[in-house]
């Protein structure tokens, strides 16, 4: 499922193993923290006899559910169709930290037919660390990724942990935001097969989004490089970008279409500057989904 969006309202992630160049620029980097962040104490309340209570540390559990079809309806036999669904849920501790956490799976129809588990993703988040001008905010925040996917399985990963520094801001009723990455990946072994694994990977997203009425409308890009476990950066970037429309029937159920590419520049000393292309019709990948909030 290739969409990027709603991370304002819920932490939405999944990875498509069979998509493999998609790995490469889902990563992220790190930034400083603020030590009253990591506070103990509960900013307590007095209720009416005078004895002070403390505020419950955690807020309630809130999440999603969503069902989906992928397609690339521009080849031959639609290659790459297939039906997904994606869980999250999400609770706020101190009214500070957003804890998530999502799982995933998706049943393919052509090349390499069957069911299949997406990596399940944990993580923290700090939508404002500090604030900039009348609209800037910039956060903070990390995830691990546990390995449930074939691909991450066959390549003996252990876990991953990524870290991202996400800074936004508002003009004109318009949201822009870029987010700058690093993921460190820890594997069993630094070879899979004739294949040297993957280390770091480090990279830049961007994005922008506005909404009227019950629509939304966003598009968001992300690029990056990998260095191997002997110290190779590769010499060709990858990158994605994808743009979407989302309607909301109510205050807990909406579809989204989306669409999303990918693919790879390659450096000028190789001899090409490769195709980059966001959103080649003869490549491209198409999703419906219909998300439930609670």
């Amino acid at each position: 499922m290739h969409k990027k969006i709603k991370e304002e309202i819920i932490i939405k992630r999944k990875n498509k193993n069979k998509l493999t160049y998609l790995c490469l620029v889902i990563s992220t980097v790190l930034s400083c923290t603020a030590p009253s962040v990591f506070a103990d104490e509960v900013t307590g309340n007095k209720n009416k006899s005078g004895i002070e209570e403390k505020s419950p540390a955690f807020s309630d559990i809130a999440g999603y559910i969503s069902v989906g079809y992928d397609t690339n309806a521009y080849t031959n036999h639609q290659q790459d169709r297939s039906l997904s669904w994606n869980l999250g849920v999400n609770t706020v501790y101190n009214d500070t930290f957003k804890l998530y956490a999502s799982a995933g799976a998706y049943r393919s129809f052509d090349s390499n037919r069957g069911d299949f588990y997406t990596d399940t993703i944990v993580g923290v988040r700090q939508s404002s660390l500090f604030q900039f001008g009348r609209s800037g905010k910039v956060g903070l925040g990390g995830q691990f990724v546990i390995p449930t996917s074939e691909h991450s399985r066959d390549d003996k990963l252990t876990t991953a942990f990524r870290l991202d520094m996400p800074i936004s801001i508002e003009y004109l009723g318009i949201n822009f935001g870029m987010s700058p990455r690093i993921r460190k990946n820890f594997h069993r072994y630094k070879t899979g097969g004739n294949r040297s694994l993957t280390e770091w990977i480090y990279s830049l997203s961007f994005w922008t989004n506005y909404s009227w009425s019950d629509y939304s409308v966003g598009l968001s890009m992300l690029g990056g490089e990998t260095v191997s476990y002997q110290g190779t950066v590769r010499d060709e970037y990858s990158y994605s970008g994808s743009v979407y429309l989302s309607y909301s029937w109510t205050d807990k159920v909406s579809t989204t279409i989306s669409a999303a590419n990918a693919g790879y520049y390659v450096e000028a000393e190789r001899g090409s500057l490769g195709n980059i292309d966001f959103f080649d019709l003869t490549s491209s990948s198409y999703n419906f989904d219909v998300t439930y909030l609670f």
